[in-house]
This record gives structure tokens, sequence and C-alpha cells, in this order.
């Protein structure tokens, strides 16, 4: 009975959301402006897990909210709405590591030292942030946003086979860096 009434909860939440993208590519400003809030804990995870910097973060998804009002119009499927938002800030998180890798001020290196990282609460975090870039992404975009492979693989422009191998290494990378031991075959 619950989960019918979940159910039911989901689509009306996504016949709003659609409707909101339909009027804000039609210059609804308030339309945009909601679909922007109902969105904005997701890009701010996303920007923070993957730049660490609350700066960059901010710079990321600033930019990425002007890169969606400008180019809403290009928007072809109402529905992909959010997977669209997310792979233009993962674009601009990329724009903002590759201009911080040429730089080093002593902020950043204080900001690491103290770092508030992807989900505060959460001990693998630091392990995370870690990660190489394209394997944090996918282990951010699965995990903590809840996307399944096919999603990743559409926000990423990437294969489903490409996203299956980065979470696998993934997980393995973060179970070396922790220290646990993995289920081996021959440990039986």
């Amino acid at each position: 009975m619950n989960s019918m009434i979940f159910t039911e909860e989901i689509r009306k939440f996504n016949r709003v959301d659609n409707s909101n993208v339909k009027l804000a590519k039609a210059g609804d400003k308030g339309a945009f402006s909601a679909l922007i809030d109902c969105h904005r804990l997701a890009l701010y995870r996303i920007a923070k897990g993957l730049l660490v910097s609350d700066f960059d973060a901010a710079d990321a998804i600033q930019e990425t909210i002007i890169s969606a009002y400008t180019n809403i119009g290009n928007l072809k499927k109402d529905e992909f709405f959010k997977t669209w938002l997310i792979r233009i800030l993962i674009n601009e998180c990329k724009k903002i590591s590759r201009r911080s890798d040429k730089i080093i001020s002593l902020e950043k290196i204080s900001e690491q030292a103290v770092s508030d990282t992807y989900p505060s609460d959460d001990a693998t975090s630091g392990f995370i942030n870690m990660l190489d870039l394209n394997l944090k992404q996918v282990t951010i975009l699965h995990y903590y946003e809840d996307f399944n492979v096919k999603e990743i693989a559409t926000i990423l422009n990437i294969f489903q086979g490409t996203v299956k191998s980065r979470l696998s290494r993934a997980r393995k990378e973060l179970a070396k860096l922790m220290g646990v031991k993995g289920d081996d075959k021959n440990e039986r």
C-alpha cells in the first residue's frame, strides 16, 4: 500500500517537473528557478564531491545554472532535464578542476588539511576524494545520487560497460585504500 502511494507521488512530481521544463523552455523564469531549486541539493553534493572546495563547487553550480538557462531550448527530451543538468555540472567541474590543477594556492592547501568532504558524516568520503576523477565521478553518481549504470553512462557520455568497470575499479581502489580484504576465491 505504501509503495503505491510513494509511486504515485513520484509520478506526480515528474509531471510537475516536466511541466516546469516546458514552461522554462518557453521562457518562464519562475519555472526555471523552481527546477533549479528542486535539484539544488544534488547539484551541490555532486559539485562538492568532485571539487572539494566550496568556492569551486559554488562556481561550478553558478556556471551550470547560467549555461542551463541559456541553453534550455536545446534540451530535446523534457524528462531528461536532471540528467542534462548534471552533465553540464560535471563538465563545469572538469573545467574548474583542470584550471585548479595548474594553480596551487595556500588557500587550497589549508582547505585540504581541514576539508569538509562529500558527505561530512561518512568515513569513506576522505578515501573517495583520493580516487582518480573518473572513478570519483561514477562513485558519487552511483552511490550518493542513486543513478543507475545506464543513467551514469548517459550523463558522462560513456558506454555502460565503462561505467561498470570504473565502479569495479573504484570499489577495489577504495578497499585497498581502506585496508579492507576482498573476498578472494582462494581464501575459502
